[in-house]
């Protein structure tokens, strides 16, 4: 079984950032907007982390499609998170702008290779499988 021990000083920490971000003044720019991305995509892993766990415990209960949806937006959001930081890192050293697109686009490409294998692992099991022992 998961412990979830954890999960509420991290939710409650993340949630106090959030409030911090949002009475606080500060300017539209990238690297603000970024963050607040970076904050809601944690949100997402926290709640979906917590929803497949949910699920995967109680996995009697519920159909393979529902595992594989809940265990699918988990790792999809894991993976964002991951994307985001990196994001993040380009815009706080302020080097986002100088980077051609086609350099973008390779670097982004381990994200969308991950997003896609997660995607497919309804039919190869690449990332995650479940079968009727859970």
């Amino acid at each position: 079984m998961w412990d979830f021990s954890f999960m509420t000083p991290c939710a409650l920490m993340l949630l106090t950032i959030l409030c911090f971000y949002f009475s606080e003044p500060r300017l539209p720019i990238r690297a603000n907007k970024t963050f607040l991305g970076l904050l809601v995509i944690e949100l997402s892993v926290m709640a979906t982390d917590i929803v497949s766990t949910l699920a995967d415990q109680n996995y009697q209960n519920l159909s393979q499609a529902t595992l594989y949806v809940a265990n699918s937006l988990f790792f999809m959001f894991y993976f964002a998170r991951s994307y985001c930081f990196y994001r993040f890192c380009l815009r706080v050293i302020r080097i986002a702008s100088e980077i051609p697109r086609k350099l973008e686009f390779a670097l982004a490409l381990p994200f969308w290779i991950a997003e896609a294998l997660c995607v497919s692992s309804f039919f190869t099991g690449a990332i995650f499988s479940i079968d009727e022992t859970g």
